[in-house]
């Protein structure tokens, strides 16, 4: 969860489908507004749903400015959502994901292990 100024939140929830539940907006006065994303690498296009599922092991936010990064983190992919732009744009980071209970964020620093290598991402 993200808040931008309140009271504007921002939430995503990956799931092992290889999506991930986007709401933005006021939740309590039910003004939201909804996105769903996959972190599957061979679909380029959020609209497509995935061919093979890859669950989405971790999720954290980097805000630099008024620019809005989400790093999604599968079994099979690193993958970087700009959240700013309509729809959220997908960057693949790198083709080797990480397992769950691999990835850690703190602060603007996401970091992740994968049997090949460590990640850092600042």
């Amino acid at each position: 969860m993200y808040e931008e100024t309140p009271p504007v939140l921002l939430v995503c929830i990956g799931l092992d489908t290889g999506y991930i539940y986007c709401m933005r907006g006021d939740i309590a006065r039910e003004r939201i507004s909804r996105v769903r994303l996959t972190v599957d690498p061979s679909s380029s296009d959020s609209q497509q749903p995935p061919t093979a599922a890859s669950p989405v092991t971790g999720l954290g936010f980097r805000a630099e400015g008024s620019l809005l990064q989400l790093f999604a983190v599968s079994t099979s992919s690193i993958n970087l959502f700009d959240m700013h732009e309509q729809p959220p744009q997908k960057h693949v980071l790198d083709q080797l994901g990480a397992e769950g209970q691999c990835v850690a964020m703190s602060d603007n620093q996401v970091s992740f292990k994968n049997q090949v290598c460590a990640w850092c991402c600042f």
